[in-house]
């Protein structure tokens, strides 16, 4: 099954503009139920605090965030502290920009704390998924001040951090590239 199909099944042909993401954070949201029923993780989708200002009935009219939002998913997998923000874009590669400043502060402050920190990209012109461990999402970021590249290039990211799909589930096996990532760290090979 291709990720037409798969929006077909999801019922997500109308996303729009003002919502982007939300294809992959479906998947995500659904792989995620299927992970906590047989019993794999427990990971949680964090909504922004938001301040409802007025409401017309059950309507929000107005509304601002309260506070800058941490990742897209907090969680345990196995023992292991894990957060991860989800991401999609259509080009090759994965802009710097789509990350938040704050959200490059959180993925270290986790990091720091022995959790795993990484980002889930959907490079849609691709039709594939990456697990993109934290420090690597750093050591980009930080060379992107002296001059480095301003985005993650999918052609440099390592095939064992590709997700698969498990087609007849609809749902992707983000834990194939976790343990990868965790294995990584271990042998120290992953450092901030």
């Amino acid at each position: 099954m291709n990720l037409e199909e798969m929006k077909t099944v999801l019922r997500l042909e109308d996303i729009r503009e003002g919502h982007r993401g939300d294809f992959t954070e479906s998947i995500i949201d659904y792989t995620n139920q299927y992970l906590l029923d047989n019993k794999l993780a427990l990971v949680d989708k964090i909504p922004t605090p938001v301040k409802v200002l007025k409401r017309e009935g059950v309507k929000i009219t107005d509304a601002f965030f309260e506070k800058k939002g941490v990742l897209d998913y907090l969680g345990v997998c196995q023992g292991l502290p894990i957060a991860f923000d989800s991401k999609e874009t259509n080009q090759i590669s994965l802009p710097l920009s789509n990350i938040q400043k704050h959200q490059f502060k959180y993925i270290k402050h986790f990091i720091e704390q022995d959790g795993y920190a990484f980002i889930i990209c959907h490079f849609k012109k691709l039709e594939k998924f990456y697990m993109i461990p934290g420090e690597i999402v750093l050591d980009y970021y930080y060379k992107s001040f002296k001059g480095g590249r301003k985005s993650i290039p999918e052609k440099e990211l390592d095939s064992d951090y590709e997700i698969k799909f498990i087609k007849n589930k609809l749902v992707i096996d983000y834990l194939t590239p976790l343990n990868v990532y965790y294995k990584q760290r271990k042998k120290g090979l992953l450092k901030l």
